[in-house]
């Protein structure tokens, strides 16, 4: 999953990333998205890997954003918000309630 390699960024890798910022805890992003703490663990290891930088700052079972970390965010909450956005208008047009 590198960047550099051209592979595309899995969308629930973003979206574990996501859960685990807003949660601040990996153990309780893993039960926010109803996976286990040890697959969260490693999609933010591989995503770690991916973007070349770390993500957040380890302590025990706490963790805190980097710099890096925090503006990643904020693009990765611009694309999931998309990404769902995309998601509701295909609904939409399937049960025909737009123009």
């Amino acid at each position: 999953m590198s960047i550099d390699n051209n592979k595309r960024l899995d969308l629930k890798v973003l979206e574990a990333f996501q859960a685990s910022m807003s949660c601040g805890s990996m153990t309780r992003a893993a039960e926010q998205l109803g996976i286990s703490q040890p697959a969260v663990t490693r999609m933010i290891k591989e995503l770690e890997v991916a973007v070349g930088f770390q993500l957040f700052h380890r302590n025990g079972p706490r963790i805190s954003p980097t710099d890096r970390g925090l503006k990643f965010y904020e693009e990765v909450q611009r694309v999931v918000a998309g990404v769902r956005q995309i998601g509701q208008r295909a609904e939409a047009i399937r049960n025909e309630r737009v123009a």
